[in-house]
């Protein structure tokens, strides 16, 4: 059977009337982006001296991105996964990037299995004896319509690694962040945010995340550490899109319907988690963040073929 669902996104946009202030706002954004040529520039004052992050799937994609930049800014990183060749050219490249040369700890671990993020938590202790940032960022998706015969199976496996192995995580993290007055964030989704047809796992998935967040940033606030969600909404990640069946004409629909004429790309999902994981950011909690252009704003409705 053909589980393969392509989403055809109908947007809108209200008519833009350009006022004195929002003239004087994008003189400002163009000021802006005179000063920072690139999206590493935008970050390049943040300091991570000294700092440990944890970010899970990190050895490839928007995980490895993440732990790049965050090498490059003086943390020392992990890098998780469960290929070795993958985490070890990771470790190559994080080391690389490190103004002082650090060399990542490098743990195989599923994220799915509970011993695993024992063992990777412990590991992690043992070597630095403490923990500044997690990031859960791993994450899978299987979009099926409502008649796929292995829609549950597909549904149990969304929730097992989007929803319960970042519980997992934060409850055996969180003894560590209250001691470093440290931070979480929750890599969610757009798709948490609107619900799309033939999606129904990774929505719900996606949705539990922010409630996670919510829920433990009340509950780890008052100890020192914050908990965000971040909302990527279409990104240009052709590894991503390969696993989720969407073809080339789900980009170029967003990219039409996007308000600001592109879509996403990882640096600025990376921009975004650095920035909330940063001091910068020592005031903002609970809060889920669209990294998406405003594009879920857009969205009214949607159809599939």
């Amino acid at each position: 059977m053909e589980n393969r669902v392509i989403p055809e996104v109908a947007f809108t946009q209200t008519p833009r009337r350009k006022s004195v202030c929002e003239r004087a706002a994008l003189n400002f954004l163009e000021d802006l982006l005179l000063r920072f040529q690139t999206s590493e520039m935008a970050t390049e004052n943040i300091s991570f001296k000294n700092k440990v992050v944890l970010v899970t799937g990190s050895s490839s994609g928007m995980g490895l991105a993440m732990n790049l930049r965050f090498a490059k800014l003086g943390a020392k990183v992990v890098v998780q996964g469960r290929d070795e060749k993958k985490m070890a050219e990771a470790v190559q490249q994080c080391t690389a990037a490190s103004p002082f040369g650090y060399k990542p700890l490098q743990v195989k671990a599923d994220v799915g299995v509970d011993a695993d993020l024992i063992n990777l938590v412990n590991k992690v202790i043992a070597t630095y004896g403490q923990l500044d940032v997690l990031v859960n960022n791993a994450g899978v998706i299987a979009l099926s319509p409502i008649d796929d015969p292995e829609l549950m199976k597909k549904f149990d496996n969304q929730m097992k690694i989007n929803v319960r192995a970042p519980v997992l995580l934060c409850s055996l993290c969180a003894p560590h962040l209250e001691k470093t007055k440290g931070n979480i964030v929750n890599i969610s989704s757009g798709i948490g945010m609107r619900a799309f047809p033939g999606a129904i796992g990774y929505s719900v998935s996606k949705w539990a995340v922010m409630m996670i967040t919510e829920g433990l940033a009340l509950e780890l606030g008052p100890k020192g550490v914050r908990v965000n969600t971040i909302n990527p909404g279409f990104i240009e990640n052709q590894a991503w899109h390969d696993k989720a069946g969407y073809g080339p004409e789900v980009g170029i629909a967003f990219k039409k319907g996007s308000p600001l004429g592109r879509n996403g790309t990882v640096q600025d999902i990376v921009n975004c988690v650095v920035f909330l994981t940063s001091d910068e950011a020592s005031y903002i909690n609970a809060v889920a963040v669209p990294v998406d252009g405003g594009i879920t704003k857009t969205i009214q409705g949607t159809s599939f073929d």
